[in-house]
Formats: C-alpha cells, structure tokens, sequence
C-alpha cells in the first residue's frame, strides 16, 4: 500500500483488521526527515517504538498543523484514523 501523503516513503496505514501496519520504500535520505505522530496514536507503545526504529526524530503533536509549515524538515504523518478534519487538514496541506 502507498501512502496518502508521499505515494512511497515511511507511512503508517490502517489495515482491514484495525492494526496498523509499517511500510516502508525507499526513502531519498534521513537528513530532515522526521515522523510526526499525531492525536491518540502516540499513547500506541508499539507504534511509538515502530517510529523510533528508523532512527529519525519523532515528535508528537495533538492535530499535527503545528509541523505542517516547518519546511527545513520533510514530516511523515501517523495518524490513526485516515478520515475526518485532522487528516483532512493535514492532507489538504501536505508537504512534497
């Protein structure tokens, strides 16, 4: 599965099941990449520990738009749900 926001890269995606699963592609380079997770899902041990895994900064915010205009960094967005005004805003005003 692609992501919704880059088409590739680090994403995290809900499955049918209602877990999430890590996908991974090739990614340009880890300078000024970062994940960003967003809402509940930084109460998720598993998903917290998956981010940190790929040894990239990883910061949390509530809705995400705090990071949305911070263009020294490309930010990856975990979210739990891929519905709703939160993912909506930060789709609306995804970084390329």
């Amino acid at each position: 599965m692609q992501c919704v926001f880059c088409s590739s890269h680090l994403c995290v995606l809900p499955t049918a099941a209602g877990r999430l699963e890590m996908s991974i592609s090739p990614s340009p380079s880890p300078d000024n990449l970062r994940i960003c997770l967003v809402g509940d899902i930084i109460n998720d041990e598993e998903t917290v520990e998956a981010a940190r895994s790929f040894n990239v900064p990883v910061i949390t915010s509530e809705n995400g738009l705090d990071a949305l205009n911070d263009f020294e960094w490309r930010t990856f967005f975990v979210l739990k749900d891929f519905e709703g005004p939160i993912y909506d805003a930060i789709h609306k005003n995804k970084q390329w």
